[in-house]
Parts: C-alpha cells; structure tokens; sequence
C-alpha cells in the first residue's frame, strides 16, 4: 500500500504540478477578463458576452432598455438615444438571434425591468450556430460562475493570446483602460484607429482589406431556425410590453455581395413575414465608402449616429421600413443597384436557398 502511495505521488505530482502551473498562468494572464473581471487592466478583448450579462445582473436596477446585437452595433453610441430611458450596448462578438433571445430570458427571469429593446440585425444573423460559440473562448455564454471559471482557469496556454497582451501597451489603436466601458454604456472602447483613418485617407481607403468580403469558414445557413428565434422574441416582448425596435445593419458592400450569394434576400423576405424592420443594407452612400468602416466589416462610429437619427428623428428617415406588404418591391431595389452597379446578374439570378430546398425536394422524391 505504501508502495502504491508513492509511486502515486511520483507520477501524480509532475502532473498536478502542470495543472497548478496551467491556473496559476491564466489567472496572471486572464485574456477574456473573466477571472479578475476588472476591465481597467484589460489588455485584449474581453469575453463581452458573459461579462455583460453578470454586470447587469449584478445591477438590476440600473438600466431599462438595450441594444442587442452583434460587435457592429457596439458602435451605436447608445447615449445619444433621444428619449428618458437607461440605456445599455448589449453588444457582443458575433452575437446571434438564439443569444439575444437566450439572453432576454435570463435578464427576464431575473426581474429586469424592461422598457424598449433595440436589435441590430445582419447576415451573421442567420450564419452562425450557437454550438459554434460553446467553443470558442471569446464568445462562451453566460452560465454559472463554478463551470465558466472552471473553463478559464484550465484554458490551453495560447502563445499568440501571451503575445497580444505582452505588447497590447504599444498597440496603435485602444488607450488603457479602454474595456472599462463595459461597466458604463456597454457601448465598444473609443478607437484610435478613427485619428488614424481622418489622418491617411487615401492610405485607409486603398487598404486590401476592402477587396474581399468578411466570411469565416464555419458560416452555414440556417434561416428557418433563425426567424423561428426572432419570432420568439418578438412574443416575449409582446407579452413583457417590451417595445421592440429591429434593423438591418449596413453591410460592407463586398461582405453584403457575398451575403447576397448566401440567401441574404430569403432572409430578408423570410423576416419581413414576422416583423417590420428599418433597413440600412443594400449598395448605398454608406456601404460602397470605404470612410465609413474599420474594415470590410465594422462600421464606424459617425454611422452608427445616422442609423439613431433615422430610427428615431422622423425627418431624418430616409431608408426604408420594410414589412410584408413591401417586401418585394425592396429587394427588387436592391437588385437594380446590382445592375446600377455593373455587379454580375449572377448575384440577381440565382437564388441558391430555394435552388437546395428544390434539390431536397426531387431528392426525396427520387429517394421514394
């Protein structure tokens, strides 16, 4: 027996050691924010997501209204909303309709008081799964304290996560402090990057990144799941008199082509049979700047006033409110900007959504 003890020690303790040297590593380190959860020491982006769910669960009382969506609406600086509500960005990485509707049960659930919801919406929308977000560290959603620091503790040392951080000081765009936000407005860190931007024009403007769209490999269709999700919310809202306010992003013009190629107008038409949505899509003065976005994804801040000031300012309103009964004369203008644009009539033709429905469609019945 005392052999046994000892020869347990001799193996168990090179590992153990490993284990402590792991946890004592990402409590140092802490690359989402998760463990110390101070947003004045951080470094990299945090994992927005779950630290914004705990603050204001942690503070119930403090807001009244929120914009969900995904990092695109973290622009809409929410205190120029122009009405006598609290409000909060509940923006986050890559946020999704299932996360929206996920996260608007659990402020229910917690007695939030909630008054007027805004939810910026976009092709992302309707492209991501939400076990896709189980697996990625930026993006895990909120549960309880004992399984989420029990996963951050025990994360897989990232030699490029140590090298982010180990030179985040002398980065170009965000100040110290920068993530504090999260515990203000919510709305995403001031970005250095606009200085840099108003100061080389032509430089920002001929940047490559704007020759391609903004696609991840793991995008896959899921629209019916997606409107079901929407639908949901909007019956909780109806229920919680919760009034509810959907948009569409402006999509940069290359990523909305792509999008255009992966069923962005069944989406579209599919949404308008549930709800009325203003829509800010399409090849317009915004999407075809380059001025205007970060990069081939993010808009910058200015849009997100102009978007405010066309939901909110009547005599500013100048993009379309789109529902059931306009639908299709909408995205009939959106396809004669294709042509205006001298884009191929592929993007205008072909409909791949209702091309797989019909290929399943003769599959089963070749199949019977």
């Amino acid at each position: 027996m005392n052999n046994f003890i000892k020869r347990l020690l001799i193996f168990g303790a090179p590992i153990a050691f490993i284990f402590l040297g792991i946890v004592c590593y990402n409590i140092y380190l802490d690359p989402f924010g998760v463990i110390k959860g101070n947003m004045a020491l951080q470094k990299t982006e945090p994992n927005q997501h779950y630290l914004k769910i705990r603050y204001i669960l942690n503070n119930p009382q403090k807001y009244n209204s929120f914009l969900f969506g995904a990092s695109r609406v973290g622009k809409i600086d929410v205190t120029k909303i122009p009405d006598s509500n609290s409000w909060y960005n509940f923006a986050y990485s890559e946020a999704i309709p299932f996360e929206t509707l996920e996260d608007l049960k659990l402020l229910l659930r917690n007695n939030i008081q909630i008054k007027r919801i805004l939810i910026g919406l976009d092709e992302t929308s309707y492209m991501v799964s939400p076990e896709m977000h189980k697996k990625q560290s930026l993006r895990q959603p909120y549960k309880n304290l004992f399984s989420t620091y029990l996963y951050y503790l025990f994360l897989k040392p990232d030699y490029t996560l140590y090298r982010n951080i180990k030179y985040a000081d002398t980065a170009r765009f965000y100040s110290k402090g920068a993530y504090e936000i999260v515990y203000k407005t919510g709305n995403f860190p001031p970005n250095k990057k606009d200085i840099f931007i108003e100061n080389n024009k032509d430089l920002h403007i001929r940047d490559s990144i704007f020759n391609k769209p903004y696609w991840k490999y793991y995008y896959k269709e899921r629209i019916d799941k997606t409107i079901n999700e929407i639908y949901e919310i909007k019956k909780i809202c109806e229920l919680n008199k919760i009034e509810v306010i959907f948009f569409l992003n402006p999509i940069y013009k290359e990523t909305y082509l792509k999008a255009i190629s992966n069923c962005y107008f069944n989406f579209v038409k599919k949404l308008s049979s549930i709800i009325q949505f203003y829509d800010f899509s399409g090849l317009n003065e915004i999407t075809t700047n380059n001025l205007n976005y970060y990069e081939n994804s993010h808009y910058r801040t200015f849009v997100g006033d102009k978007i405010l000031n066309n939901i909110f300012n009547s005599k500013m309103n100048n993009v379309p409110f789109v529902n059931r009964n306009n639908v299709d004369s909408v995205i009939t203008k959106k396809k004669n900007e294709l042509i205006k644009h001298k884009y191929t009539t592929d993007y205008i033709l072909h409909t791949p959504c209702e091309d797989t429905a019909k290929a399943r469609i003769a599959n089963r019945l070749k199949n019977k």
